[in-house]
C-alpha cells in the first residue's frame, strides 16, 4: 500500500478530511492506551506503531518537528518495552543518578535539536 493511497480521504467530518493513515494512527493509539490501562508489555508495540504512523503523516504534511518528535516517542517506547519486562509495569522510584542522567540527556538533546528545528522553521521553536 503506497503512501499516496494512505493519504486518501476516508471520510470528512465537520470540514476535516481524515486520511487512512491518520485513521490507522488513531486506532493504534487507542489500542495502545487501552492496553496501557492494564500494563502489559505488548502495549509498547502499539504505541511504537502509532508513533511511526503519525511520523509518516507529519512528514507528508511537512511538520518536520512533529515527525522528529515521533522518533523520540519510538525510542521511549523501546526503552519502555525493555524497562517493563515480561511481567508488565512494575512502578518504582527513580534513583537520583537516573534522574540526573535523564536531565542531562534532555539538555543535550535540546541543545542539539533546537538549532536544527529553528533552521527548518519549526513552529514551536523559541525565537
Amino acid at each position: 500500500m503506497g503512501l499516496s493511497l494512505m493519504m486518501q480521504t476516508v471520510f470528512t467530518a465537520w470540514g476535516y478530511h481524515l486520511s487512512l493513515l491518520e485513521l490507522l494512527a488513531f486506532i493504534t493509539s487507542i489500542i495502545g492506551v487501552s492496553l496501557g490501562i492494564f500494563g502489559p508489555r505488548k502495549t509498547w508495540h502499539w504505541w511504537n506503531i502509532s508513533s511511526a504512523l503519525y511520523g509518516l503523516l507529519f512528514l507528508e504534511q511537512k511538520y518536520y518537528a512533529s515527525a522528529l518528535l515521533q522518533l523520540i516517542f519510538i525510542a521511549g517506547g523501546i526503552w519502555g518495552w525493555f524497562g517493563w519486562g515480561k511481567k508488565g509495569a512494575q512502578p518504582k522510584k527513580l534513583s537520583r543518578r537516573t534522574r540526573l542522567i535523564a536531565l542531562v540527556a534532555f539538555i543535550i538533546s535540546w541543545g542539539l535539536l533546537y538549532p536544527l528545528l529553528k533552521k527548518i522553521g519549526a513552529a514551536a521553536s523559541l525565537t
